[in-house]
């Protein structure tokens, strides 16, 4: 009995070890086929799929998950508090005054956003449609025109890219990239505000996705995402600032002025070589001013002032819209055809004061080629002119409206490709469109022609202005900025291993590249003939085409260390040649520890508004310690129209310096 015992015993074992085995055969087994299918990734900086997300330049990657931890609602807002975007950039919340409004951007180093490079998906996008002459940010990309929700994860390259990239890779690569799949669906929304209910904004999206590529071989998926945003005025946040330190900083209330309301009367000194204008000394006394209106603040003179802080943005409305699809689809024979779909409307409304008589100066008629401005001293016998002498006149004009900005900007991107493996190497294929509009609108601007009539016969009454014979009506213009920008862009690239050295495989990448570029920014046409008062313009319209081939190779020395070569050749149709190497190399000293060292060179080609035909119209500000005793603003301003129109008498050209 004990020997039968023994030996189904030993039977039981033997199954046992033998299962044991098995299992563990099976599970290594196992493990190798799942060793063998670890997918391999491009990541920013390096056109070479790898395992390893490490390259030797550094890479800071924002994932899915930390995202949506930060809470923000934008791309834009999720960028801006990352340490390495510094000063340089464009930003949408302060934008009414530049050339470029309504756009946000990226500046890494704080080298300027025209030497930060933004991609999408690894690709180009086209740049703001309106040309921005202001410190180079003529050829940016508008960051508020990319949604989040379907955001995969952000790649933040910090060092040059141009020998991988090409131009503006300066001061790195922003890649921002979104999601390769989604099956189901499902809604979201945010919402934001203050403990006083102010700065509120909110978002809403929805996506929905149908098959799976492993198991379908097809995927399609369509994200909506709506974002808006509530105007905060100054004076809506005025217990968060700091008093003493908002009053120093001109927005205080009756602090921060060029011009009275309703009007004022200055002491002047004339100068026949000016044409009759004249430089503004000081106010007159309180008792020889018009009578205050409704709505206006005193000054500690008892000068009626205009309150600016009531319509001074802190946060300008905005409403965006966006579309974004992406298919992919697997032939049996591993060839997939891949496609992206994405529009966005975005309409921002930034609010603004009347404009004001007797702070313009002069502004540019580029039609004519030549300076022009106002009348700016009332004539003898002039209905707002109480006095036996000319005289120098302020005026807001409340009556004509608020100087409001309305931008609207439309972006549109697709793109069709293809992509394979051929062996052990992987090949992709894509056709790209990008295109930008803009339209930018300034309300109740002054027609120059109709206000210099009325004040030179007397038709228009700036202390009743209803009473003249030229109305506000007849004053008020609405201007209209248009431009439109598009990239049109045929890729093709390779990347797969050599051969295998002692420290891993030798990978090679290689591509070409071939870019049309078109851009036309087109001023309204009253600004160009210097009809809008006090207003510059920039415009720009050309095209060209820009021819790039580039190879990068993997070189392991080591297990540890590796090598990195790279280089790219650009041809641009107008502007020449440009060849960029890099050199680069990443020794793993400790599991943990990492060291890196690289040498790229870079560039960044002039843009189409800097490169073709283009113009730009702005002004001259010049601080005179000879004229600017007062310490007042309008003094200063008043002599540098005379400066700006005496050099013009005399033929002497002023550097202009666009604000």
């Amino acid at each position: 009995m004990k020997d039968i015992k023994r030996k189904k015993l030993a039977h039981a074992l033997v199954q046992a070890l033998g299962a044991g085995v098995a299992l563990s055969v099976a599970t290594t087994a196992a493990l190798a086929q799942q060793a063998q299918k670890v997918e391999k990734i491009e990541v920013t900086g390096s056109n070479i799929k790898r395992v390893d997300t490490e390259t030797a330049a550094p890479v800071q990657i924002i994932t899915r998950e930390e995202i949506e931890r930060t809470g923000k609602q934008t791309v834009t807002e999720l960028l801006r508090q990352l340490p390495s975007n510094l000063t340089g950039g464009l930003n949408d919340l302060t934008g009414s005054n530049s050339f470029s409004s309504g756009a946000s951007t990226i500046s890494l180093r704080g080298l300027g956003s025209t030497a930060t490079l933004v991609l999408l998906n690894g690709r180009r996008i086209a740049p703001y449609g309106l040309a921005d002459p202001n410190f180079g940010q003529s050829a940016v990309v508008n960051l508020d025109a990319l949604p989040l929700d379907v955001v995969d994860r952000i790649e933040i390259l910090k060092d040059g890219a141009s020998a991988i990239y090409g131009s503006e890779a300066i001061a790195g690569v922003v890649n921002i990239i979104l999601r390769k799949d989604y099956k189901g669906a499902q809604v979201g929304g945010f919402y934001s505000m203050n403990r006083d209910s102010e700065y509120q904004s909110w978002r809403a999206n929805g996506t929905i996705g149908v098959g799976d590529l492993a198991r379908d071989r097809y995927n399609v998926f369509v994200n909506l995402e709506h974002f808006h945003r509530d105007s905060t005025r100054l004076s809506d946040v005025e217990g968060y600032v700091i008093y003493p330190q908002l009053r120093d900083s001109g927005y205080a209330t009756g602090r921060h002025y060029s011009s009275s309301y309703a009007g004022s009367y200055w002491n002047s000194v004339y100068d026949p070589v000016t044409l009759g204008q004249a430089t503004a000394i000081s106010l007159k006394p309180a008792s020889q001013q018009p009578v205050c209106v409704p709505g206006a603040v005193r000054d500690a003179a008892g000068t009626c002032r205009w309150d600016l802080v009531p319509r001074q943005d802190v946060e300008p409305k905005s409403d965006r819209d966006s579309f974004y699809s992406k298919g992919t689809y697997e032939f049996a024979s591993g060839i997939s055809a891949f496609g992206e779909l994405g529009y966005t409307k975005i309409k921002t409304t930034y609010a603004g004061n009347p404009q004001v008589y007797g702070d313009f100066g002069q502004w540019y008629d580029a039609t004519n080629n030549r300076l022009v401005g106002l009348p700016e001293v009332l004539p003898v016998g002039n209905p707002s002119n109480p006095y036996t002498v000319p005289t120098l006149y302020r005026h807001r004009f409340v009556e004509v409206g608020n100087n409001d900005v309305g931008v609207e900007s439309k972006n549109l991107r697709g793109l069709a490709g293809l992509r394979g493996t051929f062996r052990s190497w992987d090949w992709e294929t894509g056709l790209l469109y990008s295109e930008n509009k803009v339209e930018a609108t300034n309300y109740n601007q002054i027609r120059a022609s109709v206000l210099t009539q009325g004040i030179l016969n007397g038709t228009y009454n700036f202390l009743n202005p209803s009473a003249g014979a030229i109305t506000p009506d007849m004053l008020r213009i609405n201007s209209t900025d248009r431009a439109k920008s598009s990239f049109t862009i045929f890729d093709a690239k390779v990347t797969g291993e050599l051969m295998q050295m002692s420290g891993g495989a030798l990978a090679l990448a290689a591509g070409y590249e071939h870019r049309h570029e078109d851009r036309h920014a087109d001023p309204d046409p009253l600004k160009q003939s210097g009809e809008v008062v006090g207003y510059g313009a920039a415009s720009a319209s050309g095209s060209r085409d820009v021819d790039s081939i580039y190879a990068e190779l993997n070189v392991p020395l080591l297990r540890t260390l590796e090598l990195e070569l790279a280089g790219r050749t650009d041809r641009y149709s107008d502007y020449g040649n440009s060849t960029t190497p890099k050199v680069g190399m990443k020794w793993k000293a400790l599991p943990t520890l990492a060291l890196r060292a690289n040498y790229a060179e870079g560039f960044r080609a002039p843009s189409l508004t800097e490169n073709a035909k283009s113009s730009v119209s702005a002004f001259t500000f010049v601080t005179d310690p000879q004229r600017c005793v007062t310490g007042d603003e309008d003094d200063c301003f008043r002599n540098i129209a005379v400066l700006t129109r005496r050099a013009a008498l005399r033929g002497i050209k002023l550097s202009n310096h666009a604000i």
